[in-house]
C-alpha cells in the first residue's frame, strides 16, 4: 500500500502547488487517518 500512498502524496503536492491553501494538507491528512485504518 505504500504506493498508493506515494501516488496521493504526489497528488496533492501538485493541487497544493496550485492552490497555495491551507485546505489541500487538510484532505491530506484525513485520507491518511483513512489509509491507515484501512490497512
Amino acid at each position: 500500500m505504500i504506493f498508493i500512498r506515494i501516488y496521493i502524496f504526489i497528488f496533492v503536492e501538485s493541487v497544493f502547488q496550485t492552490t497555495h491553501q491551507s485546505f489541500p494538507i487538510l484532505f491530506f491528512k484525513i485520507i491518511l487517518d483513512r489509509l491507515h485504518a484501512i490497512t
